[in-house]
């Protein structure tokens, strides 16, 4: 499950574009280079996961428009490489804030969604904090003996 498609890209007006920065060569003649779009849809997903893991049921099966506007920002960033524009990297820069928001609890989940999860287990996931305590140095038998 990916967070945006080679149509959302498109939809966007940003065709002209993804041909020249996935066919960096021009050896496609004027043809997007679909293996390097693939490849950055992908490490674009993978990346938003390692945001979204624990805090909400992964993949999911409706991503917002939001979300899917996010990822094609995130995307067309990573299609650059080298050379990238300020407005793109302006706009990776926010995807990547919202992302970390979703991580560190201080934006709202709702955003990701396009309709209510069924499973109610999976929507009280989504209210619930995500406490990380380190481990314990001392046991309470080890403290009694003290």
């Amino acid at each position: 499950m990916s967070y945006c498609t080679k149509a959302d890209l498109i939809a966007r007006g940003w065709q002209s574009e993804l041909i020249s920065l996935s066919d960096k060569e021009g050896l496609l003649n004027g043809l997007m280079n679909e293996a390097a779009l693939t490849q950055s849809i992908s490490d674009v997903t993978a990346e938003i996961d390692s945001y979204l893991i624990g805090h909400i049921p992964l993949p999911l099966a409706s991503p917002s428009d939001f979300l899917v506007r996010k990822a094609c920002d995130m995307v067309r960033f990573y299609l650059y490489d080298i050379g990238v524009i300020e407005p793109v990297t302006k706009r990776y820069e926010a995807a990547i804030a919202f992302l970390s928001g979703v991580s560190d609890g201080s934006t709202l989940l709702s955003a990701l969604v396009t309709k209510p999860l069924d499973d109610v287990a999976a929507a009280k996931l989504i209210q619930k904090p995500v406490v990380i305590t380190p481990a314990k140095v001392f046991s309470d038998s080890m403290m009694a003996k003290m």
